[in-house]
């Protein structure tokens, strides 16, 4: 499963919440469009992609200058840079230039990937690899109508080139000579080496943008505030959905946390955004357990995950009951 990124993360909770000004709203549709895009791709490699291939996804590097990669892709015998598009418009690039729905765009994709692809190279010959490199943009909305010119059409495919494209790569890679780093020494080189931090982290919210949004628990599958809290569970008066009362309210501390990015965890702002549903009592007992304390005393904050719960907890089991905390 592939993760969202903490922006996308982010600007997911402030939706459910109502906190997105219009300018956020549209750069949470292009974000949330993107990564679908990037799932369905990686869905399509793994489906027709050999067993032992390895993914990077979303990484960030610097050789000389920085650049985020969507998808890597690393084989026995090559590295292969995917870029995906989920693009539902018309789509056209030509001379140099991108059009979408006939007005030209100020920056082309074709271009950005040649740059980011310059960064790789350099990345692959400071590792002295030996295996082939290629970078490629992939249209993996069928409902995009795409147009390219003979260069970029080399480096750009549709969904149906992009399966023919894997499986060729899968079919043939039996019979290429392997290159001289296997991929996961490979993946974990690139990572110690070279991977850096997004550069361009989310921005915490301030309090004032917090508290004109949603408070309160909100349901796990439909995401209503239409809820019934019971001793034990959390009840959607919505879709129906059950949920045991502890796991929904770490989810929604988690929630707070990606809202406050960064920002530690205290008990009475998220009293707060709990919207007095629970006790104080609970949510220190709960914070202490599930996310740790960072200081004692009068002002005990603890320890932000700075993750939605999905990603944070995904291995981590919850009782259906605890006397302790009421």
């Amino acid at each position: 499963m592939l993760q969202k990124n903490l922006e996308l993360q982010q600007q997911e909770e402030c939706y459910y919440r109502e906190g997105l000004t219009q300018k956020e709203f549209y750069q949470y549709q292009v974000n949330r469009d993107g990564f679908k895009g990037e799932a369905e791709v990686y869905q399509l490699l793994l489906k027709y992609g050999n067993a032992n291939w390895i993914y990077l996804h979303d990484v960030w590097i610097n050789t000389g200058g920085t650049t985020q990669l969507d998808l890597v892709v690393l084989t026995g015998s090559g590295v292969y840079i995917i870029d995906a598009k989920n693009y539902a418009t018309e789509y056209v690039h030509q001379n140099q230039q991108a059009f979408a729905n006939g007005k030209l765009l100020s920056k082309s994709i074709f271009i950005q990937l040649e740059r980011s692809m310059e960064k790789v190279n350099l990345l692959f010959n400071n590792l002295r690899y030996s295996g082939e490199i290629q970078g490629k943009i992939v249209f993996v909305n069928p409902e995009g109508l795409i147009r390219l010119d003979e260069p970029a059409s080399e480096v750009g495919m549709n969904r149906a080139e992009f399966i023919h494209w894997i499986k060729g790569i899968a079919r043939d890679e039996q019979n290429l000579p392997l290159a001289n780093i296997l991929p996961i020494a490979l993946k974990e080189r690139i990572l110690n080496e070279f991977q850096i931090e997004n550069p361009y982290p989310p921005v915490p919210k301030s309090m004032k943008e917090i508290n004109q949004m949603k408070r309160g628990i909100k349901c796990a599958k439909c995401h209503s505030f239409d809820i019934t809290l019971t001793m034990y569970k959390v009840i959607c008066n919505q879709c129906g959905h059950h949920e045991v009362k502890k796991k929904s309210v770490v989810r929604t501390l988690c929630e707070y946390g990606l809202i406050r990015y960064r920002e530690p965890l205290t008990v009475s702002e998220c009293e707060v955004f709990l919207d007095g549903q629970v006790s104080k009592k609970y949510i220190a007992r709960t914070l202490s357990k599930y996310f740790g304390k960072m200081n004692s005393g009068r002002y005990a904050a603890y320890a932000n995950k700075n993750s939605s719960f999905d990603y944070a907890f995904e291995n981590v089991e919850f009782p259906f009951k605890n006397s302790k905390a009421k």
